[in-house]
């Protein structure tokens, strides 16, 4: 699979709202879970105004890099 095929199927999946993530400044792509995209959004919503380096830090104890998840999504294959 190409790099640009790989690009837009993240794109597709992100707008059927099949995945979230984001793509650091490695240009990897992370996957974030709905369960952390929650307690990004909870923090935030409790919070209110949120400097940028508080959210980084927040964001970096919030969502966890899973190797486990990782091979997994490597995996797996269509059908």
């Amino acid at each position: 699979m190409s790099t640009q095929e790989v690009i837009d199927r993240i794109k597709a999946l992100e707008s059927t709202k099949e995945i979230n993530g984001i793509i650091d400044e490695r240009g990897k792509y992370i996957y974030i879970t709905p369960k952390e995209l929650e307690s990004v959004k909870n923090y935030i919503v409790s919070k209110g105004r949120v400097a940028r380096s508080d959210l980084i830090a927040e964001c970096n104890r919030l969502i966890k890099l899973k190797p486990e998840m990782i091979l997994a999504w490597k995996g797996r294959r269509e059908t």
